[in-house]
């Protein structure tokens, strides 16, 4: 059973390619532990979007009855992160998931996504639009939402955020 590689592998079959590097499972190993083990050898991949890894967090509670903290245990990740990545899921308005999922070079991140997570539906797809079209970054998008929301910790973070990068550009 394949677990890491399976991209190699079709390619492979499709160039005549007799050999390529894989991970296969030859011996008795269930069907969570070889999930688990693609989710980890996943992870390295730098261009791994939020989605396919909330996905697989999802998949992990659904099918495995894993809860959050079984997860992180598994998967090395804090409780925090994995909490965070299953809000994507259930929490983003399904038609800014969309886009993220299907759309190339979409710029919102997963901390991105999670402050969008925040707001009601309706402000997320608004407030997605406004990340996008102006390429906002995450400590902008924290001070904007926690304006929204009164939140008046956050719009100092953001404020000292820009302060901080307004010092960095004075020449001396």
């Amino acid at each position: 059973r394949l677990v890491d590689g399976e991209r190699r592998w079709r390619a492979a079959l499709l160039a005549g390619i007799a050999e390529v590097p894989c991970w296969v499972y030859d011996g008795q190993a269930s069907d969570r532990d070889i999930f688990l083990d693609q989710i980890i050898a996943n992870e390295q991949r730098v261009d791994l979007q939020p989605y396919e890894t909330a996905d697989a967090m999802v998949r992990l509670g659904d099918q495995f009855g894993m809860t959050a903290g079984d997860i992180a245990s598994m998967t090395g990740k804090s409780k925090g992160e994995v909490s965070k990545l299953l809000a994507l899921v259930d929490k983003v308005e399904p038609s800014v998931q969309e886009r993220v999922r299907t759309l190339p070079n979409v710029s919102l991140t997963k901390r991105h996504l999670y402050m969008l997570s925040q707001l009601p539906p309706r402000e997320q797809v608004r407030m997605a639009t406004k990340i996008e079209r102006e390429h906002l970054t995450v400590p902008e998008t924290e001070r904007i939402i926690g304006h929204a929301r009164g939140d008046k910790q956050a719009v100092r973070a953001g404020r000292h955020f820009a302060y901080k990068v307004a010092q960095a550009f004075v020449t001396v």
